[in-house]
């Protein structure tokens, strides 16, 4: 079990004499960036999370393998994670680890949240985008910002017009 805080939430802790401690800390503007490209509304109302982060969990279990595996990139100065690009796609991994595997106060957003319409629009220009940018590292996260959708929507918009996600369309 491990100890989530967010920082809307007030927090009193105490540790007892020789207890294990890992403190990870995220850029606050980098992972609110990550939400509103996740989560409608997410630029109105912050996500507070559930401060009990349960390893027991398969979210949690995940949450601790990408905690690992940070640790591991930190003690090999060769590891994968010091490029940056490879960096930026594993923050994006531990940010939805977090969004989609700890309770927080969107999750119902997610779980029940329907695309009103889907346009077919940014579908074709997401297409386009990818065709053009080949050569280049392209993350969902990236293509969602350039058609000016969230993610959700755009792999609603793939799933429905497509029958693929992005990623695999690429």
């Amino acid at each position: 079990v491990a100890s989530l805080i967010s920082p809307q939430q007030s927090l009193r802790m105490r540790w007892h004499a020789n207890s294990p401690q890992l403190i990870l800390k995220v850029s606050k503007d980098d992972f609110t960036y990550h939400c509103r490209q996740h989560i409608a509304d997410s630029e109105n109302n912050l996500l507070v999370f559930d401060p009990k982060l349960d390893f027991s969990t398969q979210g949690g279990a995940y949450f601790l393998q990408l905690v690992r595996t940070l640790m591991d990139a930190l003690a090999c100065d060769q590891h994968p994670l010091h490029h940056p690009l490879a960096f930026k796609q594993f923050e994006s991994n531990l940010f939805n680890a977090l969004i989609y595997g700890q309770p927080n106060n969107a999750l119902h957003k997610l779980d029940h949240y329907k695309e009103k319409t889907v346009s077919p629009y940014f579908v074709k220009r997401t297409e386009a985008y990818i065709k053009e940018h080949l050569h280049e590292p392209l993350n969902v996260e990236i293509l969602a910002e350039h058609a000016g959708v969230s993610v959700r929507t755009l792999f609603t918009g793939f799933k429905n017009y497509l029958g693929t996600t992005p990623m695999s369309y690429l």
